[in-house]
Formats: C-alpha cells, sequence, structure tokens
C-alpha cells in the first residue's frame, strides 16, 4: 500500500503486479488522515504498514566503489562508513543501494547509494503515525530515482519471532560482527584509499606537471657544459623555461619542454589552449606560435592536452 500527500489531499493506493489503484481518497488534514487509517484497519488482509511517495527533490544518490571483499555485507559496511560517502551519518538519513557492477579483474564492486534526511522526512512520518498510520518505508517518484525504495529497519517485526528463532537470529548477528570485526579494519583502509583517490585524480595534473618540469631543470644543469657551448644557437634553457613559466597562467601545466637550434617545443595540460597561442604570439620572447599536434581532452574532461611550438626572439636574424 502506498500514501500519496500533497497540500490538499492524501491517497492511500494498492499496488499489485507493478499496477497501482487508488483505493482511498481524503483531506490531508487530521481527520482525513483519521479516517484513511481507518480504512486501512478495515480492509481484510491489508497491510499494517505503507510506503510514502516523496518527490525526488529531496533525495540524494552518490556511486560508491568498494572492495568485493565487502560484497557479503554490503549493507552493514554502508552504514558504517556512511559518514565517509556523504555528509550524514546514518542515524540522520533513510537509505538503500543498489549494486550496479562487480569487477573481479580489479576486485572491485560498484555500487549505487541512495539517502533522504530524516530531518525531511521525519516530520511527515511522525504526523502519520499519530493519526495512525504507520509508514514501513520511502519510495522516491519522479527523476532519474523514481521507483527506489528505502524501507526503514524491521524492529517491531523482532516480537514475531519465537525464542527459538530469536536466539538463531541472535547467534547469526554475534558471527556477523566477528566478522566485521576481522575484515573492517581493511575495509576501513579501502574507503580512506577510494576518498584519497579522488582528491589525488584532480591534483594529479599539477604533481606530474611538477615532477616534469623538475627533471627537466635537472637535467638541464647536468648539460650546463653543453648548453655554454651552443648558446648563441639554442639560447639559455633556464632563462627561456623562466620566461615560459612566467607567461602560462596558474591553470596551465608543462609536461615536457624541449629546445633546439631556437625552436621550443611545449607538452602540457590547460582549460584552453587556444588561450596559449595567444599569450604566446604576444610575448616579446618568442615568435610564429603553433600547435604541433591536435588539441585533445584530458581524461576528466576539464583540461586540454596540447603541444605547441615557438621561435626564441632573436633566432634567425630577427
Amino acid at each position: 500500500m502506498i500514501l500519496e500527500l500533497d497540500r490538499e489531499s492524501a491517497r492511500l493506493l494498492v499496488r499489485r503486479d507493478g499496477t497501482s489503484a487508488l483505493m482511498r481518497q481524503a483531506k490531508a488534514d487530521d481527520s482525513g488522515l483519521r479516517e484513511l487509517a481507518q480504512a486501512i484497519r478495515n480492509i481484510e488482509g491489508a497491510p499494517a504498514s505503507v510506503l510514502l511517495h516523496l518527490p525526488s527533490a529531496v533525495a540524494l544518490s552518490k556511486p560508491v566503489s568498494l572492495p568485493l571483499a565487502a560484497r557479503r555485507n554490503l549493507r552493514t559496511v554502508l552504514g558504517f562508513e556512511m559518514e565517509h560517502e556523504t555528509p550524514f551519518s546514518q542515524g540522520e538519513v533513510y537509505w538503500d543501494f543498489a549494486v550496479r557492477h562487480e569487477d573481479k579483474a580489479t576486485g572491485r564492486i560498484y555500487v549505487d547509494l541512495f539517502i533522504v534526511p530524516r530531518t525531511v522526512a521525519d516530520p511527515m512520518i511522525e504526523h502519520l503515525r499519530e493519526a495512525g498510520i504507520a509508514i514501513e518505508g520511502i519510495e522516491i517518484v519522479g527523476g532519474a530515482l523514481s521507483g527506489t525504495v528505502m524501507r526503514f529497519a524491521p524492529a517491531r517485526r523482532l516480537q514475531w519471532l519465537s525464542n527459538d528463532r530469536q536466539l538463531m537470529m541472535l547467534t547469526i548477528g554475534a558471527g556477523v560482527l566477528l566478522l566485521l570485526a576481522i575484515i573492517l579494519p581493511f575495509v576501513r583502509q579501502e574507503f580512506a584509499l577510494s576518498s584519497a583517490n579522488s582528491t589525488i585524480e584532480s591534483l594529479r595534473g599539477q604533481a606530474e606537471a611538477a615532477g616534469t618540469l623538475r627533471q627537466s631543470i635537472d637535467q638541464s644543469a647536468g648539460a650546463a657544459g653543453v648548453v655554454a657551448r651552443d648558446r648563441a644557437h639554442e639560447g639559455d634553457l633556464l632563462t627561456t623555461l623562466a620566461a615560459v613559466t612566467k607567461l602560462l597562467p596558474d591553470d596551465s601545466h608543462l609536461t615536457s619542454l624541449t629546445l633546439r637550434e631556437g625552436h621550443l617545443t611545449m607538452t602540457g595540460l590547460s582549460p584552453s589552449a587556444a588561450h596559449l597561442i595567444d599569450l604566446l604570439a604576444k610575448s616579446a620572447s618568442f615568435r610564429n606560435p603553433t600547435f604541433e599536434a591536435p588539441v585533445t581532452q584530458s581524461e576528466n574532461g576539464r583540461m586540454e592536452n596540447f603541444t605547441i611550438s615557438v621561435t626564441l626572439a632573436g633566432v634567425g636574424g630577427s
């Protein structure tokens, strides 16, 4: 059974085999909700609780990558690590997940995590409970998350179990806790590495560029004698490097730099490679900037890979 609410009305629906039909409608006030609660009690075989429809605007989703070792206890592991993956703790949200893909080659499992903040849902759920309608879970309506169901922990069902059944469930729970005590430190480490990877990926271009530039400087220092002999033709590599560094914007990075016979070739990353051509053309230190290869997008789509060549000012009689 499903409950839909808006400012004017409350609608009780029943869904069978994927098809929903309106069973009862009332005003969305206290008397109307009590009327619906009584209608549920009067229907023979009706469930004791219903799902509450909420719009997709109140729900959030996030793709999460986990080690395959967590596959058998995904719900428990995700619950423990909720605050590492979202701005909320487990007790601050209603949530569920769906497995999207398992990659045995990389040892990872990919899931979609769905959450609804309790600060949004709890006032409505509590108001319905006071009217006599027990809400068992939330179903999202509309948007990409339409049809997503987040059921609440079925704590009240435990009292229906027999003593033997309760003992068996407690034994199983103790076994699960013991297993988590063993594997959780490893899973936490994987989560920490996964979170760090996002930050590292955003800084990878800058780190690689800095390392490459340092390597270039070290190589140029080792070849100082050659540079000095060929200074008339090659120019001063360190001076040229300083000029390029001063000219390039802070958001652009070099991954390689080559100087031969007065011609400088630069490879790197920039949000706008065409803008670099304009800057080099206006510089008094360089002439004839051109692309040596087609400009391509980086893996994250936010940067452009470029290879630009220029002639040093003063070479070739100019």
